[in-house]
């Protein structure tokens, strides 16, 4: 409870403004560089921390949508308003099922931020703690190696995002093997799983399988370096692997929409086959492990270093855990840590802070052959400075432990230490992640008052992709075409891109830097964009219907959300169907199939929606849509939201009056104009329900209560033989690892 404490007090000074303050610990003040806030920033306004935009345009807007879905009794399994429609469930990071997640939904307050905050990084430090006690360190030591993790740059860094929600179960998962090598068993087993499952929901994947790959590594050096009997290995595998797969059952209402997302996201073959990383300048990390100022900071915004492609200070920072530690891991490594019985552990930790240091900063053929593996190159290999930041952390206590060994009043060392390590990693971490006043967080302006009164159900378009900061529209429920998200789905992706005239470096969506290109009005039409944000003038036929922090245009020919085709054309090659969707002649009104229906080549052209031919949608959700039709004629309804295996559309027949309808029959659902939903229709009046209910979430749910219950069940059981204990772990110099 000593150490716990500590940690605590040690975060509540870092934290102190947002905790019990007033303050709140959020980078969204960083929208008032772009416009629409722009205009109404304050007189000298500098964004306390620009590099951390990703909360303000990703994490922060869903975790809102999410807590107004759970409070009106839903799952938040899907996002209307980016991208025509997204899976939100498949985009993983937006971690619904995270527990640290649910203290927003029960408190959706700005000001439960600071303390989910000071969670992430209290379980970090403390499971840290829990780990080094395993292997037989004092209480003071492992405390600092505990601080050391927690404060680490990678943990400071990526604070308010997911990554750090999975890197806090790395202590707590090594801790879990560590017991499950002393005493292979049904309760460690189910231990083992309950931590596996919840880094797997705790939003990033790349993360998870990082931390995967490492635990994996823990288990193997020690099956290798253990002297224990077959027998003893063989139970302690057989115990990880079902704990490990019952983790991964509970983690399957997150993983397989993920998997069933990935199959179609445009992520999936652009990550594959482009190096996302600059591999300039990487090496100055090391630097920063030293001296994390050395070329200033973006919240001092006097930063200097390196920059590119998704290099910048967060992610050469990851390494960092003050020099004191270091200086101690130092200690361990080439002067005590040597020692027979010490080898083992610190030989692991020494090759996990040069190997991944080799990794991260890019030195050869190490990045070759990492990045050339499937899947692990689609990640930014750089954050595996995370594993640096904890090798150093479990080295610099290591030496710390034995170096106090044959010390007297030893405590009073371990205190000194302990505050100078925490004013040495509070003076690095204070100030990055902003304390703001609410008061300026996602403020009203005329726009967006404008588009929220007016919108209706249709789509805004910013012609420059800055204004109104795609994810940050979900904050006020406006729907947008663009997004902030590289889970874009393919289809949507190439049809989007086409309504801009210079394609983007990485083929996304959220990479368009402006959508100018004139011939494609009418597939802008098809999106159902009816208001235009541009900061200049706009051509007819639009018109200017609100002149204030930027300029508002109207689309008078913007199609409906749904609407009865008038003609259908197939054109099954792909390029040719994208050609003719984006061209000046293209006809929003006629639907573009990719592949032949029977009769679609006898389709009725139709002038105009009548009376006797009309669609009208009743009901407009997330999850859920009605759209009411009469046709005199087959028919083929649209709906322009984005198709999605996991949506499913029920027709009933409307009876004559006085007559019940027809009872509810499941249809297809039709990719029509490339990317979004058609149903066919024969002539009559119906009722359609659009439903999303995907078998992915189904499945992943019955999986995770069966993955509960079993983990339940393990976790009450206790071994035959009752005499039996587990053998304690001893000092660093004394861990099984080197018996």
């Amino acid at each position: 409870m000593l150490s716990a404490g500590c940690l605590a007090a040690t975060l509540c000074v870092l934290l102190w403004e947002s905790l019990f303050g007033g303050k709140v610990l959020t980078q969204a003040d960083a929208l008032y560089q772009f416009e629409p806030w722009s205009s109404i920033a304050p007189e000298g306004f500098l964004p306390s921390n620009e590099l951390l935009l990703d909360q303000s345009t990703g994490f922060l807007p869903w975790l809102d949508f999410q807590a107004e879905q759970v409070a009106r009794g839903e799952l938040p399994l899907w996002n209307p308003y980016n991208y025509c429609g997204e899976p939100l469930v498949g985009t993983y990071q937006s971690a619904v099922y995270w527990p640290l997640n649910w203290i927003y939904y029960v408190w959706p307050s700005w000001h439960a931020h600071a303390w989910i905050a000071f969670s992430r990084l209290w379980l970090a430090g403390f499971f840290t703690v829990l780990f080094l006690r395993r292997l037989g360190m004092k209480v003071g030591p492992a405390c600092v190696g505990g601080l050391g993790y927690m404060l680490s740059g990678f943990m400071v860094a990526w604070l308010n995002h997911p990554h750090v929600n999975c890197a806090l179960f790395l202590p707590a998962m090594l801790w879990s093997v560590e017991r499950m090598l002393s005493r292979p068993g049904p309760r460690e087993s189910a231990l083992f799983g309950l931590l596996f499952g919840l880094q797997l929901l705790a939003g990033h994947i790349q993360t998870s399988l990082y931390l995967t790959i490492f635990t994996f590594a823990y288990i193997l050096f020690h099956l290798i370096a253990a002297g224990k009997g077959w027998r003893h290995r063989l139970s302690t595998v057989v115990w990880l692997v079902v704990g490990g797969l019952l983790g991964g059952g509970l983690a399957a209402p997150q993983v397989l929409p993920f998997v069933e997302y990935l199959g179609h996201s445009q992520a999936a073959e652009v990550f594959e086959r482009v190096d996302t990383v600059s591999k300039q300048g990487v090496t100055p990390a090391a630097i920063l492990m030293l001296d994390p100022h050395y070329y200033g900071a973006p919240h001092t915004h006097d930063y200097t270093g390196p920059r590119g492609d998704n290099l910048n200070y967060n992610e050469l920072i990851g390494g960092y855990v003050g020099r004191i530690l270091v200086l101690l891991a130092l200690l361990q490594t080439f002067l005590i840590g040597w020692r027979k019985k010490a080898r083992g552990p610190t030989l692991f930790f020494v090759a996990v802070v040069v190997l991944s240091g080799l990794v991260a900063f890019q030195v050869e053929p190490l990045y070759s052959f990492f990045s050339s593996i499937p899947r692990l190159r689609s990640t930014k290999l750089m954050r595996v400075l995370q594993f640096v930041a904890f090798g150093l952390a479990v080295l610099g206590a290591m030496g710390l432990d034995r170096l106090l060994r044959d010390w007297k009043h030893r405590w009073l060392v371990v205190l000194g230490v302990f505050l100078s390590i925490a004013l040495e990693q509070i003076w690095f971490a204070r100030g990055y992640n902003p304390q703001v006043d609410p008061g300026i967080i996602v403020p009203r302006t005329q726009v967006t008052d404008f588009l929220r009164e007016n919108q209706g159900l249709h789509r805004t378009l910013g012609v420059d992709n800055k204004i109104l900061l795609p994810n940050a529209n979900v904050f006020y429920r406006i729907s947008m075409v663009s997004g902030y998200d590289s889970m874009e789905d393919q289809n949507l992706t190439n049809l989007a891109l086409r309504m801009s005239r210079v394609p983007p470096r990485f083929p996304f969506i959220s990479q368009v830097s402006s959508f100018t290109r004139i011939e494609s009005f009418p597939l802008m039409s098809l999106f159902g964009i009816r208001y235009f944000l541009a900061d200049g003038a706009l051509p007819a036929p639009l018109r200017k219907v609100l002149d204030a922090e930027v300029q508002v245009y109207e689309n008078p020919q913007v199609m409906p959300r749904a609407f009865l085709a008038r003609d259908v054309r197939i054109i099954e090659d792909e390029e040719q169907r994208l050609a003719h969707i984006a061209s000046a002649e293209f006809d929003p009104w006629t639907a573009v199939l990719g592949h032949a229906v029977d009769g679609a080549e006898d389709y009725p052209s139709v002038a105009a929606e009548t009376p006797e031919r009309s669609t009208e949608i009743t009901h407009y959700g997330p999850r859920q849509v009605d759209v009411q039709v009469a046709t005199e004629q087959r028919a083929l309804l649209v709906l322009t939201d984005v198709w999605n295996p996991g949506w499913s559309a029920e027709i009933v027949r409307i009876g004559p009056p006085g007559q019940a309808d027809s009872a509810a029959v499941g249809v297809e659902i039709e990719r029509v104009d490339h990317a979004f939903r058609g149903v066919w229709l024969e002539p009559g009046e119906w009722r359609i329900r659009f439903r999303y209910d995907p078998l992915s979430t189904m499945l992943g749910l019955w999986l995770a209560g069966v993955a509960i219950l079993a983990l339940g069940l393990l976790a009450s059981r206790r071994l035959r033989d009752p005499a039996r204990r587990p053998a304690p772990r001893s000092a660093p110099g004394g861990s099984s690892l080197a018996s």
